[in-house]
């Protein structure tokens, strides 16, 4: 399966919306999709239809996390499915990045 990315911007605020599997096959298209939010002082990823991430896939979202927090700007990861975020939170993610800036989905 593949990834969809839909990127929007609007008033200085961004949204990716993403839909399939964030994985090693797709995650080097999720990082180049940050590029376009490069201007953008708040950016929302929208999980609500990722079906399925791997460790590659958190990868991603540790690099865009970061990519976006050297810089003074805000990112959060939204919709996320109760199952896919017991992976960021297993591997400490809410901890790490505050767990405000992960909305779940019930």
């Amino acid at each position: 399966m593949l990834l969809e990315i839909k990127s929007q911007k609007e008033n200085g605020k961004g949204k990716l919306s993403l839909a399939g599997v964030l994985d090693i096959s797709t995650v080097d298209s999720f990082k180049i999709s940050l590029e376009y939010f490069a201007d953008v002082q708040e950016l929302a990823i929208d999980f609500a239809k990722i079906k399925f991430i791997d460790s590659t896939g958190v990868g991603g979202i540790i690099h865009a996390f970061k990519y976006f927090s050297e810089t003074n700007r805000k990112i959060k990861v939204t919709a996320i499915s109760s199952d896919v975020f017991e992976i960021f939170d297993i591997l400490g993610l809410p901890e790490i990045f505050g767990r405000e800036l992960f909305e779940i989905v019930t």
